[in-house]
């Protein structure tokens, strides 16, 4: 394992973050290229760090214009225009009497892009670039934006940030928080008013406001967290889901994406499972679970099966989302399914549209489909 001063290094944690973050963003601007109405991206990586780190790693900046220098060596297609702001106001740990911003730039000096890509830099803090980058994109019709916010810590982040850049609808967050850390300080925090843990109790009373339940393990944290956001941020029908990254059992963070996109929320979990190939969950030193095991252990297949049968049918398109909502992808729930069609007599997949089914056919995530899908009876 890469040890080191976090600060100027990028260790194997944070290669684990910025690697999702990259695959993502791929993602991100391949869908968006094919969107005729959207005219305009933006791409906000608030405290984007020192780019490149003393033992060589890539930072987020430089993840980004690496993933955007090969969008646009495929992508011949130059459509919408992006605008990509880095920002970061400390000094840098590295070079003395630089900027981590000025380092940033000098790194980006090798890159090309197409007229339609404006690439800008800037040194403000957090509280006062933030409601700019909002205003921002609240003013420009036709838009989507990602904001990329990975803070050393996590005193200036606030759940009505979030709030705050997802109220349009157009956006999407990742945001980085060292959760072993504000795990460890919640009670404490909770318990007794201190000038140091008045951020994490702030934090934590915005978003659980008097009903704070008794946190059993980090990972119930991370739950509980997950949870509260979906609740705070419900008026804006925003999804919430989680990346654990561990690098070891007392170093653990979380990278959570908030959006409003369904195809944005599907993206996300097909490059979490591109990373953790064996359960989608986040990033740890030994994987030994197969799929169809931790979809077990979790209770999907189970939950999936109870969810059919509580109801007359469900269409291929409940299913999709019910699987999207337990962190599955359409190929997961398919082969539960299709372990569910050995099982039972009556399984049966019927059209909704009047089109001719095929045979071993889910239509899981066939947008161009309707289908319905019942089970009658168990054989076992």
């Amino acid at each position: 394992m890469k040890k080191g001063n976090a600060q100027t290094n990028l260790l194997e944690h944070s290669e684990a973050k910025v690697k999702l973050y990259g695959i993502y963003l791929s993602a991100y601007l391949s869908v968006l290229s094919k969107v005729s109405s959207v005219k305009k991206v933006f791409l906000f990586d608030i405290l984007c760090g020192e780019g490149i780190y003393e033992n060589g790693e890539k930072g987020s900046p430089i993840i980004a214009l690496d993933v955007l220098s090969q969008h646009y060596s495929v992508q011949k297609n130059t459509r919408p225009n992006l605008e990509v702001l880095f920002n970061d106001l400390e000094n840098s740990q590295i070079e003395k009497g630089l900027s981590k911003i000025d380092r940033v730039k000098r790194f980006s000096q090798k890159y090309s892009f197409p007229q339609s890509v404006k690439i800008n830099f800037s040194q403000k803090d957090y509280d006062e670039i933030l409601p700019q980058l909002i205003k921002r994109v609240n003013n420009q019709e036709k838009s989507k934006a990602l904001f990329f916010i990975d803070p050393y810590g996590y005193k200036d982040i606030k759940p009505s940030d979030l709030k705050d850049i997802l109220a349009s609808g157009d956006t999407e967050i990742l945001l980085f928080l060292p959760i072993a850390h504000m795990y460890r300080f919640v009670i404490p925090a909770l318990q007794k008013k201190t000038s140091g843990s008045e951020p994490l109790r702030q934090f934590i009373l915005e978003l659980f406001g008097s009903g704070i339940p008794n946190f059993q393990s980090v990972y119930d944290f991370i739950r509980e967290l997950k949870n509260h956001f979906r609740d705070y941020l419900s008026t804006h029908e925003i999804k919430v889901d989680t990346f654990t990254i561990e690098r070891d059992t007392s170093n653990i963070y979380c990278l959570f994406f908030f959006t409003s996109s369904i195809r944005g929320y599907e993206k996300m979990l097909e490059t979490k499972w591109r990373i953790d190939p064996t359960s989608g969950k986040g990033f740890t030193k030994e994987k030994t679970l197969s799929f169809l095991n931790e979809a077990e252990i979790s209770g999907y297949a189970k939950n999936l099966e109870n969810y059919i049968l509580e109801s007359n049918h469900r269409t291929n398109q409940e299913i999709f989302n019910f699987g999207l909502e337990y962190g599955f992808l359409p190929k997961h729930s398919k082969k539960v399914l299709e372990k569910l069609e050995k099982n039972h007599i009556g399984f049966e997949i019927f059209s909704l549209d009047n089109q001719a089914i095929r045979r071993s056919a889910m239509y899981l995530g066939d947008r161009t489909r309707k289908v319905g899908i019942r089970i009658k009876k168990t054989l076992f």
